[in-house]
This record gives C-alpha cells, structure tokens and sequence, in this order.
C-alpha cells in the first residue's frame, strides 16, 4: 500500500457546485479516494475505489469529450453502487451527475449540477499525475 495525500478538483463556474477526489491510498492497481460533492444546497463525502484502467479510460474519454464537445464517461465504484458521470451536453455544457455512498449504507446522495468544459484539461492533467504516482512505487 503507498499513501497519497492528493486532492483533485474540478474547478466549475459556480461556487455551489464542488466536485473533489480526495485520494488516500494505492493498493496494487487499485486507487481509493474519498469522493466529495456538493450540489446546491446537499453535500456528501464517501470511499470510492476504482482500478487504474478504469483511470485511464475516463482521462481518455474525457479528453475526446473537450475536443469534440460530445460524449460522456462514467466511473463506477468497485466497492458499491456509487458512480460519476461526465456528460457533454450543447454549447460546451457539461452535466456532472452520480451518487456519493452506496445504496446499502446508511446514508446516499444522487447528485447533477451543470458547468462547462473550462475545467476538464486541469482535471485529465491532475488525473494523469495520480497515475504517475504508480510508477513511482
């Protein structure tokens, strides 16, 4: 296991709507962060785990969406039934959606809050560091 003590966020337009990936650990290929989101006026903070070719999938996904201003990508917890996903919408309008915590706990939170495509290249560059930090091990 190799600690990490990384923060990514997705920098939107509205100070309502934060969406951070707060990264704990590695374990084999396996990264798990704590996925924290606030939308309006709920927030919630929960484990996420995902293996790195999950990663990766979404960083290239995401890079296709910022070229062409379509598509969608979408992350599923290895662990539960938490997910986010990324989806372009018209005019460069980008549609964040998911749910923070599983189902089978205690509490959830299905979420989607609207921005634009400005804060995906600072997101795939921070995504792509993480991995790097895989191959420091």
């Amino acid at each position: 296991m190799k600690e990490i003590n990384q923060t990514i966020k997705f920098k939107t337009n509205d100070f309502e709507n934060i969406l951070n990936l707060n990264f704990n650990y590695i374990v084999q290929i396996s990264y798990t962060f704590n996925l924290e989101v606030k939308s309006g006026l709920f927030s919630g903070n929960s484990s996420f785990c995902v293996r790195n070719d999950e990663i990766k999938k979404m960083i290239f996904d995401l890079r296709e969406m910022y070229d062409t201003l379509k598509g969608n990508t979408i992350l599923y917890d290895n662990d539960s039934d938490s997910y986010l996903k990324f989806e372009m919408l018209k005019n460069g309008h980008l549609s964040i959606k998911g749910q923070v915590g599983g189902s089978h706990q205690d509490h959830s939170m299905n979420f989607l809050f609207l921005t634009d495509q400005t804060g995906l290249l600072d997101f795939i560059e921070e995504l792509n560091c993480i991995l790097k930090i895989e191959d420091e091990k």
